[in-house]
């Protein structure tokens, strides 16, 4: 039997354990979620509202929020209690929302005064904390523009124009920092041009309650990467608002993935190469012992060449050429994956490759 850091190998009896035929691992959980942002994320509770929503889907989230109005990403950044929470390691995901109008500005202003801290921002999660989720909160635009810098940046004159140009920046925020993107402003945009739903409070900026809703569940569905359904919890909106908004949320985040998705867990491929679903029916996963150890079998052909790459294509696991190792005719292997990060990993071996995730 060999040994490495990652984990220990062992030849299996084919009649050790009953394997099902589909794999059974399962996604990682969230389970704590740290907002900062300012009042777009405070009004009407955001952080609870999604709380909520992941009760009622079956997911238990405790929610934190860091919301001055106002509060632009540089800000944060001077941020005692900020930095403090996002070095903890604490928390499993962090919903980043940058002040409302600051990423539609001329893009050498928004490279300047935002760009550096949003990247500033992920790198403290990611150091307190290397797994971590990081997802920006995509905003909207101003119901009527932004009356305030229209005549100066007449590009922000009206919402369309104003919401183009936020779309476009927190994409290239995500992009850049391999974090995911919660498409509200993009949700926002379709749920307002094909309904009558009022989406502002009465200054045209804010989120009313059904503004808010249509934001929790983005944030929610980027953050659990589920379908939902109209029996999630809705509140006070009325259901066929909330009918309404739910269909253009996943249809949005679904359709579009391609879109919002840069975490690394979407860029594995980049690294590695080759296709990561060719996995033949030959191949067998099962997670045992409480989901620390991945069984993983292949009838009829030797598992040779078995490698692990995280997310970033890095090699954290590699079994032993049974010829060297004395193994013999190895179908069967056991990895412990106690020290791996929860996330989601590449299996390749000789018997087919596979996407895994480890909680």
């Amino acid at each position: 039997m060999a040994k490495n850091p990652w984990a220990v190998i062992f030849i299996c009896l084919m009649s050790a354990f009953a394997v099902p035929s589909q794999i059974q691992a399962q996604a990682p959980k969230i389970k704590k979620v740290l907002f900062i942002g300012n009042s777009y994320t405070a009004v009407n509770d955001l952080p609870n509202w999604v709380r909520l929503l992941a009760e009622s889907a079956g997911d238990t989230f405790e929610v934190v929020g860091i919301t001055p109005g106002g509060t632009t990403f540089s800000q944060h950044n001077n941020n005692p209690q900020v930095a403090a929470e996002l070095a903890s390691g604490n928390y499993d995901a962090v919903i980043l929302q940058e002040q409302s109008q600051l990423p539609s500005f001329p893009l050498s202003q928004v490279e300047s005064d935002c760009f550096p801290y949003a990247k500033a921002l992920v790198d403290a999660a990611r150091a307190g904390k290397p797994c971590i989720k990081v997802i920006f909160y995509m905003t909207w635009g101003r119901q009527n523009g932004d009356a305030q810098n229209c005549a100066s940046w007449p590009p922000v004159c009206t919402f369309s124009g104003m919401n183009e140009l936020l779309r476009q920046r927190y994409v290239q925020m995500a992009k850049d920092n391999g974090c995911d993107v919660a498409p509200v402003g993009s949700v926002w945009r379709e749920v307002r041009n094909k309904s009558a739903i009022n989406l502002y409070q009465g200054d045209g900026s804010h989120p009313s309650t059904a503004g808010t809703h249509l934001a929790a569940l983005t944030i929610y569905r980027a953050l659990s990467n589920k379908r939902l359904d109209t029996g999630i919890f809705r509140g006070p909106i009325a259901p066929s608002d909330h009918q309404t908004i739910l269909a253009e949320v996943n249809t949005i985040s679904q359709d579009s993935a391609s879109l919002w998705q840069y975490d690394t867990c979407y860029r594995k491929t980049a690294s590695v190469g080759g296709d990561v679903f060719d996995a033949t029916a030959r191949m067998q996963l099962r997670w045992i012992e409480g989901g620390s150890v991945l069984q993983i079998r292949c009838d009829g052909s030797d598992l040779l060449g078995v490698r692990v790459f995280d997310a970033t294509g890095r090699t954290i696991w590699g079994a032993p050429d049974p010829s060297t190792q004395g193994l013999g005719d190895e179908r069967c292997i056991l990895m412990d994956t106690r020290s791996w990060c929860p996330g989601m990993y590449i299996l390749r071996s000789g018997c087919g490759n596979r996407l895994i995730w480890k909680n």
